[in-house]
């Protein structure tokens, strides 16, 4: 007797209850993820409380006078969680940058296990915490040897790590190939020396330096007010019609109305991934590119008119070698000239 498979159940191929079924499952993932968010919001509740002044004196009060409400085994747990997670944000508050032991677990790294970890957190300007950045550090040798490698990190690529190594964690048996170069070694053994405090304080350094450039530039654009920039049309530029876009030019521009902002400058952004460029656009046609330094300052500015560079405007930017964040008074300072030149 021949096996046949027997048809589905009418029911699963019912399209209400394949409506209903896909609304329940949005329903239990949203429940799952408020759940999620209040869970969280609840462990930080807790841990703010306890962590307070007046909440930590009373309990302190209580350890004193032998109050079995301090010894309590459902508050035991949630004081150790607060006062570990108190300094914890000390540490990152403070310092910035933590050391720690780290086991990696490949096999070809067991004989060099512990391994040392830095931490390095960064505050952003509204005094929020991203993810961390780490660098991992192996002994170059046997157990013996002091000497450092970078082992694995998450540093970004536009922090030439790779010099850094070569500059502060010099291996012994690296960069000298002659007998010269050796007996200049022992007569000054310091030259090789590794500096990993130095290596951090350089990694650390590009890092905070990157992040205020790019929220100076996120700065600049909510003062000059310039909105959202628009998403991409699906349909891209170089498709579309040259008729068309001339019997369109009306809406156009009043996009490009709307998107001016203060001064008449309508874009500001990095232009590289360091965000040592910026570039600006006005409203009238104008481009400048501007270069910023580690310190934040105006190094170079370049201001592309119609016609030719508008070196004026170009030494209004960089007058004084300006801080980025200064960039308004000078944008309207070169909207004043502007004006005047215009009438």
């Amino acid at each position: 007797m021949a096996l046949a498979a027997s048809p589905p159940p009418a029911v699963l191929s019912d399209p209400a209850h394949q409506v209903m079924s896909d609304a329940l499952d949005e329903e239990i993932v949203q429940v799952r993820a408020e759940i999620q968010a209040l869970t969280k919001r609840r462990k930080l509740l807790a841990s703010s409380l306890l962590s307070s002044t007046e909440v930590q004196t009373r309990l302190s009060h209580f350890r004193d006078t032998a109050d079995p409400i301090a010894t309590s085994p459902d508050l035991t747990p949630l004081l150790e969680s607060a006062k570990t997670h108190s300094q914890y944000n000390i540490h990152r508050l403070a310092f910035g940058a933590t050391a720690f032991p780290f086991h990696d677990p490949s096999p070809e790294l067991q004989s060099k296990n512990p391994l040392l970890g830095i931490r390095i957190d960064i505050c952003d300007r509204t005094g929020r915490y991203d993810d961390p950045y780490y660098l991992f550090c192996v002994r170059a040798g046997d157990r013996g040897t002091q000497d450092l490698r970078i082992h694995r990190h998450t540093i970004p690529a536009l922090v030439p790590l790779q010099d850094y190594e070569k500059t502060y964690l010099p291996l012994a048996d690296e960069g000298y190939g002659s007998s010269e170069d050796s007996l200049a070694v022992d007569d000054n053994p310091e030259v090789r020396t590794q500096d990993l405090h130095g290596l951090v304080e350089r990694v650390r350094h590009d890092l905070v330096s990157w992040r205020l450039r790019q929220e100076t530039i996120e700065l600049l654009r909510e003062e000059l007010e310039i909105p959202p920039a628009r998403l991409p049309s699906s349909e891209s530029p170089r498709n579309v019609d040259i008729g068309s876009e001339a019997e369109d030019g009306d809406s156009d521009d009043e996009d490009d109305h709307e998107q001016i902002g203060r001064f008449g400058v309508r874009e500001v952004s990095s232009v590289s991934v360091d965000a040592r460029q910026v570039r600006i656009v006005w409203a009238d046609g104008r481009v400048g590119r501007l270069r910023i330094s580690d310190q934040g300052s105006i190094e170079k500015a370049v201001v592309i008119g119609r016609d030719d560079r508008v070196r004026d405007q170009e030494r209004i930017l960089t007058d004084g070698s300006p801080r980025l964040r200064d960039l308004i008074k000078c944008l309207e300072r070169v909207e004043r000239r502007s004006s005047r030149r215009g009438k």
